[in-house]
C-alpha cells in the first residue's frame, strides 16, 4: 500500500492507493508514422545573420494559462535532451543508478545492464527537442482517454495529433499509463525494460528510438503526465504520453530549429532537474531574430530561430537574477539552460491554476453511495478553488453509463454544506467560472467557484433525482 500527498500551494490532497503487482512496462511496439508531403524549408539551415532585438513572442512552446509544461512534464523534457547531449553517459547512467524509480524496473527484469550501456555508446549526438502546446494537447487528451477507459494502449493517438493542428512530416508516440513518477517514466521509456529478447529490454527499443531521435528528426514534442489515483482504475499514479514528432515547417507556426533549455535551480544537488526546481514566467530573449519566449510553470521555454550565428541570450524576471547567455546556432536546434546558482533565489511554489485533485472518476449511486472527495488547504491564507462534476463530458471518451446530472455539494470539516450547485452556470459567479479554462462544458455538469480558509474540506457529488451513473471530480486552485 502507498499513500501519496499532493500538494499545490497550500492544497493538499491525500489518496491511498493499493498496488499489488511488479513494476510494470511501457505499451509495447511504439508506432510512428511518417508523412512525406514535407512542406519546402528554406529558413531553418540559411545562413542570413538574424538582424533586430527579438520582438515577438513564441508562444506554443507552453499552453495558453502558462501551466505546461508543469515540473513533471519539464523533468520529462529535460531527461531527454540531457540523454541526447550525452549518450553514452546516459546509459551509463540508467545501467547504474539506484534511486528505485529507475533501478527496480531494471532489476525486476534484469536488464542487460553491459549491453545498455554498449548500446547507447554507439548513438550519435543529437539536438534537442521543443515543447509544443499543440502537442501537449493531443497527448493530454490521450492520457484522459486512457485514464477513463483504464487502459494502456495507442489507440487514436496520431488521429488526435492531427486533430490538434500540428502539421507533421514523421511522427512517434510513447505511452505509460503506470509510471510512478517522470523519472520513472524517461527510465521505463530509454532502458525500454520488459520482455521479449532475453535483455530484459523490449525488441526494437522502441520507445528509446524516439527519445533519442535514432530513426527520426524528432524536433518537437509534447508531454502529457497526467495524475490518477483512483483506486477503481488499475492505471496511476501518473499516465504519460509523449508526442515526438517533426514539423512541416511553414516560415509561421511550425519550426524545426529552436534555442530550448530550462530555467531551474538544482535545489538538492542531484545533478539533474527535478519537479518543483524550474521558474516560470522568466523573459529569455536573444538578441537577433524574431521570437523570444517567456517560461512555463515548469521552468521550460523554446524560441524558434530563423537563421544561423551567434546570438546573446538574456533571461530576466521570474524571481532570477538577470543574466545573458552566448549560444551558437547552425542549422538544428540548439540547447541552452539557465541553472540558477545556489546563492541564488529558492524557486517559487507551483503556480496556483494546477489540477490538484486527480481527475477521479468513479461511480454515483443512489443513498450513501455517493462520490467522495476530500482536500485540505495549509498555511496560513485563504486560496480560491474550483471544483467541479462532470457527467456526460466523460461520455466523449466512450466511458459508459454516465452520470447525465451531477450535483455537487461542498462540506466543512465538521459535516456542514458550505455550498451546493447543480448546473453551473445557475452559480451566483457563473460569469466569472465561465472565465476558467476547466469550467464543465455541459449546462448539466455542476461548478463551485469559493474562496476557503485552511482547513480539511469534502466535495460530494451525487445524481439529481437519484440518477446514478459514472462522474468525475476536479479541483483546481486558481488563486
Amino acid at each position: 500500500m502507498k499513500q501519496r500527498i499532493l500538494i499545490s500551494g497550500g492544497l493538499a490532497l491525500c489518496v491511498t492507493v493499493c498496488w499489488a503487482q511488479p513494476p510494470r512496462v511501457a505499451e509495447p511496439y511504439p508506432p510512428r508514422v511518417v508523412n512525406r508531403e514535407e512542406l519546402p524549408s528554406a529558413h531553418a539551415s540559411s545562413s542570413i545573420p538574424m538582424m533586430g532585438a527579438a520582438t515577438v513572442e513564441w508562444s506554443y512552446h507552453r499552453t495558453a494559462d502558462g501551466q505546461h509544461p508543469n515540473g513533471d512534464e519539464q523533468a520529462l523534457v529535460w531527461l531527454m535532451n540531457r540523454a541526447r547531449q550525452n549518450p553514452s553517459a546516459e546509459g551509463r547512467w540508467l545501467a547504474s543508478d539506484p534511486t528505485p524509480a529507475i533501478a527496480d524496473g531494471r532489476n525486476y527484469f534484469q536488464v542487460n545492464t553491459g549491453l545498455l550501456q554498449s548500446e547507447f555508446s554507439t548513438y550519435a549526438v543529437k539536438p534537442p527537442a521543443a515543447f509544443d502546446a499543440r502537442l501537449y494537447q493531443a497527448a493530454k487528451s490521450h492520457s484522459d482517454d486512457l485514464i477513463a477507459r483504464d487502459s494502456q494502449d495507442h489507440q487514436q493517438q496520431f488521429e488526435r495529433v492531427t486533430a490538434s493542428g500540428f502539421r507533421f512530416t514523421q511522427c512517434r508516440g510513447n505511452v505509460f499509463s503506470y509510471a510512478e513518477s517522470a523519472l520513472n517514466a524517461h527510465a521505463a521509456w530509454n532502458i525500454d525494460w520488459g520482455s521479449g529478447d532475453g535483455t530484459g529490454m523490449q525488441p526494437e527499443r522502441g520507445h528509446r528510438l524516439a527519445i533519442m531521435a535514432l530513426d527520426g528528426d524528432y524536433t518537437n514534442v509534447g508531454l502529457a503526465a497526467v495524475p490518477e489515483a483512483n483506486r477503481a482504475t488499475a492505471v496511476g499514479p501518473l499516465v504519460t504520453t509523449a508526442n515526438y514528432c517533426r514539423a512541416a515547417e511553414n516560415g509561421t507556426d511550425h519550426f524545426n530549429a529552436f534555442v530550448t533549455g530550462t530555467v531551474w535551480r538544482d535545489h538538492n544537488n542531484n545533478q539533474r532537474y527535478d519537479p518543483g526546481e524550474g521558474y516560470g514566467n522568466v523573459m529569455v530573449r536573444p538578441d537577433k531574430g524574431t521570437y523570444y519566449a517567456v517560461t512555463a510553470s515548469g521552468g521550460g521555454y523554446a524560441i524558434p530561430v530563423t537563421a544561423s550565428g551567434a546570438l546573446s541570450v538574456s533571461f530576466s524576471g521570474g524571481g532570477v537574477t538577470d543574466a545573458t547567455r552566448a549560444v551558437t546556432v547552425s542549422g538544428g536546434s540548439v540547447l541552452l539552460d539557465y541553472q540558477v546558482s545556489a546563492a541564488g533565489p529558492t524557486p517559487p511554489a507551483p503556480s496556483l491554476t494546477q489540477l490538484i485533485n486527480l481527475s477521479t472518476r468513479g461511480w454515483v449511486g443512489t443513498g450513501d453511495s455517493v462520490m467522495i472527495s476530500g482536500f485540505v488547504i495549509g498555511g496560513s491564507a485563504a486560496k480560491k478553488v474550483l471544483i467541479t462534476a462532470k457527467g456526460p463530458v466523460l461520455a466523449e471518451a466512450r466511458v459508459p453509463s454516465v452520470l447525465n446530472d451531477p450535483q455537487l455539494t461542498l462540506y466543512n470539516a465538521s459535516g456542514q454544506p458550505l455550498l451546493s450547485n447543480d448546473n453551473w452556470a445557475t452559480a451566483p459567479n457563473a460569469a466569472e467560472i465561465a472565465t476558467r479554462g476547466a469550467k464543465p462544458r455541459y449546462p448539466q455538469e455542476a461548478a463551485i467557484l469559493t474562496t476557503l480558509n485552511p482547513g480539511a474540506y469534502t466535495a460530494i457529488v451525487r445524481g439529481n433525482g437519484s440518477a446514478t451513473g459514472n462522474a468525475l471530480i476536479e479541483i483546481y486552485d486558481v488563486q
